[in-house]
């Protein structure tokens, strides 16, 4: 029987340069993902940060946090003139229990995004 592996995103903003809102606001973010999306089995996770997150490594907040044993990789995002800032996101790739719809998690500022995939209360 073959898997199919699914690819959920997500994002979050404003966070702010300390360990504590980074690692609140990445594990409200990965924790939001989990809830949303029935995940039997997670192959593995990129987190990335913009450069202004400089305090704390976000996938060392879902160590910590002990949310998740797979592969972490954590990388930061290019330097994009008027970008926003203070953004964390996160990429799972899974297997769900089911063959279904993913539920993409776009929170706080970071709704703005991708407004084609958010839901109207992600913008609260």
């Amino acid at each position: 029987m073959t898997e199919k592996i699914y690819a959920i995103r997500g994002a979050i903003a404003p966070v702010k340069n300390t360990e504590e809102s980074i690692t609140e606001n990445t594990v409200e973010l990965f924790g939001e993902i989990l809830k949303r999306n029935r995940i039997r089995r997670i192959v593995s996770v990129i987190i990335s940060s913009t450069n202004d997150l400089t305090a704390f490594y976000p996938a060392t907040a879902l160590r910590k946090a002990r949310l998740t044993q797979e592969p972490l990789f954590s990388c930061a995002e290019p330097s994009i003139e008027g970008a926003m800032q203070g953004c964390i996101r996160i990429l799972v790739t899974a297997v769900l229990e089911e063959e279904s719809k993913i539920d993409h998690v776009y929170l706080g500022e970071a709704a703005d995004l991708r407004p084609d995939l958010t839901k109207k209360e992600d913008n609260v």
